[in-house]
């Protein structure tokens, strides 16, 4: 079986986890035991060298509290593909600029549980205002 190539959207994510490691305080190599890896395959991770598996994202988003969403971020617009349901309910990145979106997505790392819940209950309720 090939290795599947790499891509400019795999250094995207990779750049993301490096910076979430670096907020949390985390070394390479203590996040490659965390992951039940080695501290080169975290290196190739946050490189873009090596993709990153949907179950490593998840395992990923729910050891540092983020939403999946949060690794692709920094993804550009024109990279994405077409949404295959136009309904924009519950989308808070229509909402928000790429500005913002930076904003809040260096800050929910910070957050406690409760203080997520209690934004994305604020965001629904904005979102069902307009």
């Amino acid at each position: 079986m090939t290795k599947p190539s790499v891509t400019e959207i795999d250094k995207l994510i990779g750049h993301r986890l490096k910076l979430l490691r670096q907020q949390h305080k985390i070394s390479a190599s203590a996040l490659a035991d965390i992951l039940n890896t080695s501290q080169q395959q975290v290196s190739r991770y946050e490189r873009g060298l090596n993709r990153l598996s949907g179950v490593t994202l998840w395992e990923l988003g729910s050891y540092f509290s983020v939403p999946l969403g949060w690794f692709f971020l920094d993804l550009p617009a024109s990279d994405a593909p077409a949404p295959l349901v136009n309904d924009t309910h519950g989308s808070y990145a229509a909402a928000l600029s790429q500005e913002q979106l930076t904003i809040l997505s260096q800050a929910w790392p910070s957050l406690g549980t409760l203080e997520r819940e209690a934004m994305l209950k604020m965001l629904d309720t904005f979102i069902k205002l307009q």
